[in-house]
């Protein structure tokens, strides 16, 4: 039914409200973007909505099993009784789902690339404004290309400030420089 399974993502929507929701969905996703399961879980089968995410995890994990389905990766966002209960499993990759970090970059880059005019350059820079989503962008290319190594991630993210910025693209991936060049070229065309 589920051949060649590498890779789940699963992932929970509370519904009504973010910290107390009356119920939550969680879906279990595989890689190619197939809904595998969906379990929804309410306040009648846990008072405590904190607790839901979990829960409709052990059940989907009890589907699969009942399925026969073998797992190699758990990609989820950061809850840590989700990192417990994979971690517990074994023999399971977990994975956090970077979304969560890279929208938290965001909101810190935010804070410093917009304010109040009175506040310009003592708080904020202007330099950095239109900076937010191209550098969210980079955070996930880095993210899905570093091969899992540390140190290839560290110095792709260094590498937007040390040398993408200042318009050096040496140390750049061959496919991000064409990207570049085709945008160019595109932006060329559209203006002349």
């Amino acid at each position: 039914m589920y051949d060649d399974l590498t890779g789940i993502n699963m992932t929970d929507a509370r519904h009504g409200w973010r910290k107390n929701a009356k119920d939550s969905s969680i879906v279990a996703i595989e890689q190619i973007h197939k809904v595998l399961k969906c379990e929804h879980i309410t306040k009648s089968d846990d008072s405590v909505s904190q607790r839901h995410e979990k829960l409709g995890t052990q059940r989907i994990y009890h589907y699969l099993e009942e399925q026969d389905v073998q797992d190699n990766v758990h990609s989820h966002d950061r809850n840590l009784s989700i990192n417990k209960l994979v971690k517990d499993k074994g023999l399971i990759t977990n994975q956090n789902d970077p979304w969560h970090a890279i929208k938290r970059v965001k909101v810190a880059m935010k804070r410093v690339s917009a304010g109040p005019n009175y506040l310009k350059e003592k708080s904020w820079s202007a330099q950095l404004e239109d900076k937010v989503e191209s550098v969210a962008t980079h955070f996930h290319w880095a993210v899905r290309n570093c091969k899992e190594n540390p140190k290839e991630l560290k110095d792709v993210l260094l590498n937007i400030v040390e040398q993408h910025y200042k318009n050096n693209h040496q140390k750049c991936s061959r496919s991000v420089i064409l990207i570049h060049d085709v945008n160019v070229i595109q932006i060329t065309n559209l203006s002349g």
